[in-house]
Order: C-alpha cells, then structure tokens, then sequence
C-alpha cells in the first residue's frame, strides 16, 4: 500500500497536468512581475517627468518668495532706521537717551522674530548699543557697515560659530545727515518655511546656496 500511495505521489508532480500547472502558473508569475517592473517603471518616469516639468515653475516661485522676503526685511530696516524714539535718542545721547534706545530696540526683537539682534554704530563705526543675541563683529566689518549708502543686505558671514546675515541703513537727522547707522541680524531660521513645498515629496529638498555656493 505504501509503495502504491508513494507512486501515486509521484506521479502526480510529474504527470502532465501538474506540468500544464506548474508552466500556467510560472508564466502567470512571470508576467506579473514583468507588469509590476513595467508599472513601477513607468509610474517612476512619469513622477520624473513630472517633477522635470514643475521643477522649473516651482523654483521660480521659491526664488519670487526669497525675493519678496529680503525686500520686506530691508524695508522694515528702514523703517526702524526713522523711527522718532531712535533719533530723538541720537540726537541728545546720554545716559537717560540710552535707556529709551535700548528699550526701543527690544521692543523691534520681540514684535519682529525675523531678526536676532539690533545693533547701533556712530559715524566713526564703534557699537553705541545692541540688542538681542549677536556675536561680536569683526572690527574690520565696522567700518564696511559704517560706509554703506541707502539699505543693503550683507553677504553671509561666519562669525562667533555662528552664520550670520546682516541688513543695515544709515540713519539720518531732520537735515538728511547721516548720524548713525543701524545693522539688524536676520533669524535664518525663519527662512526655512519658504523651502518646504508640499509639491515636492520628502526626498527632495531646496536649498538656499550664497554666491559662494555655501547651503
């Protein structure tokens, strides 16, 4: 009986219909695999040509963003550059002017969080007052920031540890003479919610590169 039930076993996985078998169900097998390597192949080149074709627009409106950003920053600069409590302060400067100009910069810090630090030079380009956490300036930058005209935005620079980006303009009195000149220092990290574009999946990231190719 053993021998009968061991041939019949036999002869099943090697009879003609487990052979029909066995070749439906490898080349169904095959062809599966051959849809899904086609499937994720063409759903991979379609994502890419996607990405090619939005690429484009959204850097674009990425870099419009950046733009904007820097334009409102260095308008709110100019802003606080002519703001009567800050020249009235410079104009009698002592030690009850520096209290109220001291305030007057906190009081910038704590409604404007794209800035850091305020900080205040004289004509000659030594510090009359700070606000704020800033690094100690290389003294060779003060009398670059001392000579600038109108607003500009700096380069990025390394100082302290730290990156840091400054926007300054000149103060000017009623007479349109320059007294002072006032430097904020950007939060960087505000920065960071303009590169994150829900259009872009988690893999890809943007990045905000300075003339010297430094992310």
């Amino acid at each position: 009986m053993g021998s009968g039930r061991g041939v019949q076993w036999k002869h099943r996985f090697t009879g003609l219909a487990f052979r029909i078998s066995f070749v439906v169900f490898a080349a169904t097998l095959f062809t599966s695999l051959v849809i899904s390597w086609v499937s994720i192949h063409s759903i991979g080149t379609f994502l890419r040509g996607e990405l090619d074709r939005k690429l484009p627009s959204l850097l674009e409106r990425t870099s419009n963003r950046l733009d904007l950003w820097y334009e409102e920053r260095q308008r709110d600069v100019t802003v606080f550059a002519r703001n009567q409590v800050l020249l009235e302060g410079l104009r009698h400067h002592g030690d009850a002017d520096e209290w109220e100009l001291s305030w007057y910069l906190s009081f910038v810090l704590e409604r404007f969080p794209e800035y850091s630090a305020l900080i205040l030079l004289d004509e000659a380009g030594e510090e009359l007052l700070r606000a704020g956490a800033a690094p100690e300036l290389d003294p060779a930058l003060h009398s670059v920031l001392v000579g600038i005209d109108g607003t500009e935005v700096s380069a990025l620079r390394q100082m302290g540890g730290r990156r840091i980006q400054l926007v300054s303009t000149q103060v000017a009195n009623d007479r349109g003479e320059r007294i002072a000149t006032l430097h904020a220092v950007l939060a960087l990290e505000t920065l960071e919610p303009l590169l994150h574009q829900p259009q872009i999946s988690r893999n890809t990231t943007l990045q905000l590169v300075d003339r010297n190719g430094r992310a």
